[in-house]
């Protein structure tokens, strides 16, 4: 269970890692880069030396490249609370009882008995000592 965690957590890290160089890349390279090939289609149109279609292909492809690099930011941030969630988790040794209990099961009548940890015969004899006292 503990290489599992483990595992997990390495899982996350790496999936983090990923998803921000991912968004860096965007950030750095992917838009500026289709920034300047906007401002070079829109100079091209208003030179007449390019269709229309083809400013608003360019046009298409930058917005696009926003969404994919908006994308990006929401697959760091979501990698990030996996990990964050990972690491908050408490250890698995804490989760586990320190004894196992044994919860009441339903008596002969049919009728369900409480939620509470069965304790023996220890509350029985406490409860007729209790009635003695009082009836006597």
């Amino acid at each position: 269970m503990e290489n599992r965690l483990n595992t997990e957590s390495l899982d996350a890290r790496e999936q983090f890692k990923t998803a921000r160089d991912v968004a860096a890349l965007y950030k750095s390279t992917v838009i500026p880069t289709t920034n300047l090939a906007v401002q070079n289609a829109k100079s091209g149109y208003a030179a007449r030396r390019l269709p229309l279609t083809q400013y608003l292909e360019t046009l298409k492809v930058q917005r696009t490249q926003e969404l994919e690099f908006l994308a990006a930011q929401i697959d760091v941030e979501l990698a990030r609370t996996r990990l964050k969630e990972l690491l908050s988790a408490p250890p698995l040794l804490r989760l586990a009882p320190a004894k196992p209990s044994l919860w009441r099961r339903h008596n002969e009548s049919g009728s369900m008995g409480s939620d509470t940890v069965g304790m023996g015969r220890g509350n029985e004899w406490a409860d007729t000592k209790v009635k003695r006292i009082i009836w006597t």
